[in-house]
């Protein structure tokens, strides 16, 4: 093919991409001028280099859009939905001989006069009635002077020649398998310098270790491209089905800039345009069932994308009639997916999840849209696939949201090394939830139901594999009894089970090569790597693994019989798991697991003093490390080992200083010594074991003073606004006829804050607190500290597990509320609660950032009692004792 022609294709492509989404935009905006320019300049330009070319059939139907568009910016037709119609149609053939010219290299046979006459006649016949306003002026054929446009599509070409520059991929793919190589060499030198303890290697091999890194951070970013690429069609469908289905939608869409592997990006093109249509379909209401129901006529779909921890993270929400657990319910029971006692026992969640089955659908009829059982099955298995997982939200008549989570690359991954029966393999990184170390006093943690292990980890079963299950094979290797095996406890999508390992040694960054066909057919590996020292090992597919063992359906039979007995224990007091540690003096230390992202052993080279302050080199970034306390400072002259504490919403992160990790213990977080030394909150009964409590709170403000965007009681904005606003409460004291104005006492301003609300008395008994925040880390760090202080503390994740405390009963003395949190914020929370709900007297606290005066004042108004900083510890305790203490 002619080079000229695989430019044109190319551009071609790009610029018709490029139109779908302008002409979306341009039904929406028909009085935006500058977006009809544009429009028309990009079809100008297709149409000319059609016929410079020699690409007859395309010029001619190109010119039937030029003509429409040239209709629209003189002002002779308007911007209707017919004409636009027509305009797409016409868009859609040019899409269609441009695939068939890459091709063949030349237009098929044939002619578009079914197309072009129709375009014809539109414009014929919408001129018709204004042909004494303008009786010269051409129906059919306004030609446009070339002239007026030319000359701007020139000028871009230059422009973006400058700064881009187009490559083969096979010239990518060969750069991105080398930089593979050379990390693997990379891994052997760093193999072998370990051996070496005295090596003069060390400090060049940590300069030749950062130089590979960033190497393979550029390189990888030659696979990067938006996310919006995969996006740019979907207005257009959604602008199609929703003229086909007769319904008002307009689709959102925010983080387009988002970068993910071009591999990753084409693997969920297929699977949200799915979504997208299922939305359209099963989701926005007919205009005036959203009417009737007090909605917006106008469905809103949101598509939104960002980056945390490692993963890319989609969602899909709709403002639609949400879905049904009654109606899944009765569908799943009609087509025999589920038994009808079963179906009593399930939480609305396990009952959604039934839309992910294959052949499952709640459509009245089959269309060419939905109904036919093909969907929702293979959205999930294409996302898992790749490593991804796929989550939901639904709240019957407000709407539904999925998340979706997926790798950002698929080239190179972490993977930790684990052996199994002698052999080694690797587990991605990403799956790993946590490592389990099963002894003799946890032996009880393993169960046997229906002959099969299963593991009980915080109320949750979690089924096992050994290597039997895993491999299918009779093994005669002597096998420790189960009771001295590790476990890696792994999530693939919704679904975690355990593998039984033998020993675990480290994370490593592996390239990913292919399988081979014989042990693809095997059904749990998704490649091989080489490690450090040579040695060739499988690495486990996790979403494979849970397909073949079918992990979803077993979990779901085992939590029907324990789901009663969970909604019980549902809204009472957590038990912690606590890493149990030793750090300089010997003693024994505590952390609640939650709060620990990773224990990182870093080698002595690689710290350094920076600012009085001791930094390392992690994740791209400078991290602080800090001591417990003066007694355990001093660095080790080998390698220093790290809990790093990593909080995903505020990308921090900063490290503890530690000997070793002692055990991982889970019980009640009961402190029964109070202490008032700075970073330890007290200390516990752990396993007939004393330990103290490490305050978490206190090393996150010596690392970083804005970690929690503190609002300081003295001096902060809402400091000097909450005084303001208590002044003005007391300068009107009625003393007679006449008013007069006086200070306030200390006392006077802390119960005037709290006096529009009713406060209920708490004598002899603990008060009850409700913790409501979407960050694991937050609730994670508030209980210790709260529980702690004497105070009965149940956590929830989000505002909609707390309407559920609420409704099946639960009591609290105060909550403790976030502000910015998915699904419901904290305004919406706290006014839905004062809304003649059981809750309408308790006293709330805002524990947030947002603390500008207008945010303070509309929190105010919406039911907040009190703004408390995220997180000002000091001043959250002495609100929670003047709450108390008001009596």
């Amino acid at each position: 093919m002619d080079d000229l022609v695989t430019e044109f294709i190319t551009e071609t492509v790009e610029s018709l991409s490029a139109l779908d989404l302008d002409l979306v935009r341009l039904e929406q905006e028909p009085e935006n001028k500058d977006l009809l320019g544009n429009i028309f300049r990009l079809m100008h330009t297709i149409k000319g280099t059609c016929g410079f070319i020699g690409l007859p059939r395309l010029e001619k139907t190109a010119h039937a859009a030029e003509n429409l568009l040239d209709n629209f910016r003189n002002e002779k037709m308007d911007v209707s939905e017919r004409a636009m119609t027509l305009l797409f149609m016409c868009i859609d053939r040019v899409r269609f001989l441009v695939s068939e010219v890459s091709k063949s290299g030349s237009e098929p046979d044939g002619n578009d006069s079914d197309i072009i006459q129709v375009i014809e006649a539109e414009i014929e016949q919408s001129l018709r009635g204004d042909v004494k306003k303008d009786a010269m002026s051409s129906v059919v054929d306004p030609v446009p002077d070339p002239a007026v446009s030319v000359d701007v599509p020139s000028t871009q070409v230059v422009e973006k020649g400058a700064e881009y520059l187009r490559v083969q991929m096979n010239v990518l793919e060969d750069l991105i398998n080398m930089v593979s190589e050379l990390v693997l060499t990379r891994n052997q030198l760093s193999q072998l310098i370990r051996m070496e303890e005295n090596s003069n290697l060390t400090t060049p091999f940590q300069r030749l270790n950062r130089i590979v890194s960033d190497l393979q951070d550029s390189v990888m970013k030659t696979r990067m491209q938006p996310i919006g690429n995969a996006w740019s069609k979907l207005p257009r469908i959604v602008r199609d089905l929703s003229t086909e289905m007769k319904k008002k939608i307009v689709l959102e869409m925010e983080g387009e800039e988002t970068e993910l592997d071009r591999q990753v990006l084409e693997q969920i093109k297929d699977p949200l345009t799915h979504m997208i249509r299922n939305s359209c379909d099963h989701g926005i209401e007919r205009p005036a069932d959203r009417l009737e129901a007090g909605k917006k006529e106008q469905g809103c779909i949101r598509l939104r994308a960002y980056h945390e921890g490692g993963f890319i993270v989609l969602q899909i929400s709709d403002d639609g009639k949400g879905l049904d657990p009654v109606k899944i319910a009765e569908k799943a029971i009609e087509k025999g997916l589920a038994e009808p006692e079963k179906i009593q026992s399930m939480s609305d969640k396990q009952i959604l999840s039934y839309i992910m089955r294959p052949g499952f659908s709640t459509a009245e009829q089959i269309t060419n849209v939905s109904g036919r059982g093909v969907g929702m099955d293979v959205v999930r298995a294409n996302i898992e696939k790749i490593g991804g997982s796929i989550d939901m939200e639904s709240t019957p008549g407000k709407g539904t949201c999925f998340t979706i989570q997926i790798p950002l690359t698929l080239a190179i991954i972490s993977a930790l090394i684990v052996e199994i029966d002698s052999y080694r393999y690797a587990i991605p990184q990403m799956n790993i939830q946590e490592l389990v170390s099963i002894n003799s006093t946890d032996s009880d943690m393993i169960e046997y139901i229906n002959d099969k292990p299963v593991l009980r980890l915080r109320d949750r079963i979690i089924p096992l594999l050994d290597s039997e299950a895993l491999f299918d094979c009779k093994n005669d290797c002597e096998h420790k009894p189960h009771n001295e095996k590790l476990i890696c406890v792994i999530s693939a999508g919704s679904s975690y089970y355990g593998i039984l390992v033998d020993q675990i040694y480290d994370t490593e960054e592996v390239v990913i090569k292919s399988v081979s066909s014989v042990l693809k057919n095997a059904g749990i590996f998704s490649g091989n790597t080489i490690l450090g020292d040579g040695r060739v090992i499988m690495i486990l597919d996790p979403a494979a693994i849970a397909r073949k063992f079918n992990v979803e359906k077993a979990v779901s039979q085992l939590e029907a019989e324990n789901v009663m007995a969970n909604q019980a224990r549902e809204g009472v007091k957590e038990r912690a798991s606590m890493l149990v540690f030793k750090a300089g003096d010997g003693a024994l230390r505590a952390v609640p697991l939650a709060l620990v992202s990773r224990i990182q052993v870093f080698p002595r080279g690689e710290i350094t003093c920076s600012a009085d302050k001791i930094v390392v080199r992690y994740n791209n970034t400078l991290m602080q490390l800090c001591f417990i306390d003066a007694a355990t400072q001093g660095l080790n002259d080998h390698e220093v080992m790290s809990l790093v504490l990593s909080d995903d919403m505020s990308e921090a992160s900063m490290g503890l200083i530690i000997d070793h990790v002692v055990d991982i213990i889970e019980g009640d977080l009961d402190l029964t010594t109070a202490t008032l030394r700075p970073g330890i909150l007290g200390s516990m009964i752990l396993s007939d074991r004393t330990v103290d409590v490490i305050d978490i709170a206190h090393f996150l403000s010596l690392s970083r003073s804005d970690w929690f965007s503190k609002m300081a009681h003295q001096s902060s904005p809402y400091a000097n606004y909450h005084i303001e606003r208590v002044h003005e409460q007391l300068d009107m004291v009625e003393t007679g006829p006449h008013t007069q104005r006086r200070s306030a006492t200390i006392g006077e301003l802390e119960h005037a804050a709290m006096a529009h609300r009713p406060v209920t008395e708490y004598k002899g008994q603990k008060m009850r607190l409700l913790v409501v925040d979407d960050s694991p880390f937050f609730r994670s760090m508030l209980y210790p500290i709260l529980t702690s202080a004497g105070y009965d503390v149940t956590l929830s994740e989000d505002p909609l597990h707390a309407i559920r405390l609420h409704d099946d009963g639960h009591m609290f003395d105060i909550v403790l509320s976030d502000i910015e949190m998915p699904h419901m914020d904290g305004y919406e929370f706290v006014e839905k609660m004062r809304d003649d709900s059981s809750w309408k007297d308790v006293p709330f606290i805002a524990i947030t950032s947002h603390n500008t005066r207008e945010d303070i004042e509309y929190g105010y108004k919406k039911g907040f009692n009190k703004y408390i900083g995220k997180f000002d510890k000091d001043e959250l305790i002495r609100s929670l004792v003047s709450i108390r203490n008001n009596e």
